[in-house]
């Protein structure tokens, strides 16, 4: 999890932030180490604005020392039906929902984010990234729209 600092845009991340904080940062070598265990993992992203302009040159000169498998077009935007992050998003915040004493302010969301983060229940995960194939296949059957996941 990466707790990124407001903007001065309205709260907006801009794609130089995006470049900076997430793709030159943590994401990345947290994927450089999961091909070198797994190898091969796919990084999705959804067409969000911030993947587009400085983060799109970065992800080319990704992809020019042979780094594949990230950036747009490797997923559908707004495909809710296959986006299993989602889901996770879900649990974490019933997760810091069900907790005895609530966050006052950020700084307590940060805290209380980050501690059922770690917590989540990775058989529960790994459940949602199991199920890719038959969202897959459901979306597939519902001609691209809605598939009930």
């Amino acid at each position: 999890m990466v707790i990124l600092p407001d903007s001065e845009q309205e709260g907006k991340l801009t794609a130089m932030q995006y470049q900076d904080l997430v793709l030159d940062g943590e994401l990345f070598d947290f994927w450089q180490a999961s091909m070198e265990e797994e190898g091969y993992v796919m990084v999705i992203e959804d067409g969000a604005p911030y993947h587009k302009g400085a983060a799109s040159a970065r992800r080319e000169q990704y992809k020019k020392n042979g780094w594949t498998g990230w950036g747009l077009g490797t997923w559908p935007a707004s495909s809710l039906d296959l986006n299993s992050i989602e889901n996770i998003w879900h649990i974490l915040i019933n997760n810091i929902q069900k907790r005895k004493v609530q966050p006052k302010n950020q700084e307590e969301l940060i805290i209380a984010a980050k501690e059922k983060w770690t917590k989540l229940d990775l058989d529960k995960v790994n459940i949602l990234i199991d199920s890719m194939p038959r969202r897959i296949a459901a979306v597939r059957e519902a001609n691209g729209g809605p598939s009930g996941y």
